[in-house]
């Protein structure tokens, strides 16, 4: 159409008036990356190419979202996620190195219920919501970083701003795994739910394996355990964990922090009786009885976890 209206016009006093109007350059250049050289060249044209003009909406649609966040910055917050397995392998206190586990970062609204942060959290770990549940990572008087209990029954409606303790907010968030899903019934079927948590009767544990002849902790995992859970049965699903027959014999540390790890009471038969000042996100080590007893042949011979850390 502009061709054919520019030859109209052509021998007239609205000559040149399409390329006045219309007519744009767009340059085509190669530049080099390691020499100071360009090789360019103008092209001339009357409406913009379709690939140009869907980059230039893509742009402006950008430039609008980008506006748009920092215009409500104010009304958001980063919420750090930790999932289970970024504790296995790691070697220190405490349940992961802060400075290289990197967590799933979710950007929510700070007025966001809690009921629909998990379902968001939910939604995007690929779980039923029944299937994960919170735990706020909380930095105790001794400079440790435990999970705690959140009552979301309770505070499902609170927002995450008034639950929250600091932003970024750290949580850990449990998911039922297939390995540790519990029987459902008597039909031999996996459960499809993560078991309820008493916080009246129940406090969460982490386990970890110390190895001498290896100088190696592992992760073992979790457990809700009651007050007066026995010791011998907290043992014997250790060593299930671990691979050891039911029978061996364990010692059992209590991590109070990198430098302070204390053997349950001598003759403590319970938990409650074992530990003082029990807590959500207590961690618990062991290690074999007759690796403990090893003498140590040389300088750099860690035969307790206790020397391990130390």
């Amino acid at each position: 159409l502009l061709d054919k209206l520019e030859i109209k016009m052509k021998g007239t006093c609205v000559e040149g008036t399409v390329p006045k109007l219309f007519e744009g350059k767009m340059i085509s250049f190669i530049k080099c990356k390691k020499v100071n050289y360009t090789s360019s060249r103008a092209e001339t044209f009357y409406d913009i190419q379709l690939n140009l003009e869907d980059r230039l909406k893509e742009e402006k649609n950008l430039e609008s979202i980008k506006r748009k966040e920092r215009n409500e910055a104010h009304l958001y917050m980063n919420v750090n996620v930790f999932l289970e397995d970024m504790f296995e392998g790691y070697q220190g206190s405490d349940l992961c190195d802060p400075d290289k586990c990197i967590p799933r970062l979710f950007k929510v609204r700070k007025n966001m219920t809690l009921d629909k942060l998990l379902e968001e959290i939910a939604k995007t770990l690929g779980y039923p919501v029944e299937q994960i549940r919170l735990w706020p990572l909380q930095t105790r008087q001794n400079n440790t970083t435990r999970p705690s209990y959140l009552d979301l029954e309770k505070d499902a409606s609170k927002s995450v701003l008034d639950a929250s303790t600091q932003s970024p907010w750290p949580v850990w968030v449990e998911t039922l795994s297939p390995e540790e899903g519990g029987e459902a019934g008597g039909g031999g079927k996996k459960s499809t739910a993560l078991p309820p948590f008493d916080k009246d009767a129940e406090v969460l544990f982490f386990f970890k394996l110390y190895e001498p002849r290896r100088k190696q902790i592992s992760y073992l995992g979790h457990a809700y355990l009651h007050m007066t859970e026995s010791i011998d049965k907290i043992v014997e699903l250790v060593n299930s964990r671990a691979g050891y027959p039911a029978s061996t014999k364990l010692v059992v540390y209590e991590e109070i922090q990198a430098n302070m790890i204390r053997p349950l009471h001598p003759g403590a038969r319970t938990l409650d009786s074992a530990l003082e000042n029990i807590m959500d996100g207590d961690i618990l080590i062991f290690q074999k009885e007759e690796d403990g007893a090893l003498a140590a042949t040389g300088p750099n011979e860690l035969p307790t976890v206790r020397d391990y850390f130390q």
